[in-house]
């Protein structure tokens, strides 16, 4: 229910929801219900409902989730997008090339420190 609301970008339901299930769910579920066999598309322009995960779940997310590979994609918020790298969220090369076409270039120069530091 959590990926169709997403999928209709409504906010509302997601949060009802998320709320009543929110004890019985670990992080490891929820990232694979909202983020896990989804192709890109499945999250174009469904902005809201990404910010609102991101400004109000952040904490059941698994870092190791698509969220910021998807903010990348569906152009988040610069900002947004560089307090998720501060907070650990994974990212790859494609993902910093995307970035680099968006001319984002606080959040690449963000990315390679991470990316440098992780391979020292």
């Amino acid at each position: 229910l959590l990926s169709d609301c997403i999928s209709s970008n409504n906010i509302d339901g997601f949060t009802f929801i998320y709320d009543h299930i929110h004890d019985i769910i670990s992080r490891k579920e929820v990232t694979t219900l909202i983020f896990d066999n989804r192709n890109d598309n499945f999250y174009n322009g469904k902005t809201e409902i990404i910010y609102h995960v991101v400004n109000n779940y952040l904490n059941y997310v698994d870092k190791s989730s698509r969220l910021l590979s998807i903010c990348i994609r569906s152009d988040i918020e610069e900002n947004t997008m560089i307090q998720l790298v501060d907070n650990g969220f994974c990212f790859n090369d494609e993902d910093m090339k995307v970035v680099l076409e968006h001319r984002h270039f606080k959040l690449l120069e963000k990315m390679c420190r991470v990316k440098n530091r992780n391979i020292l």
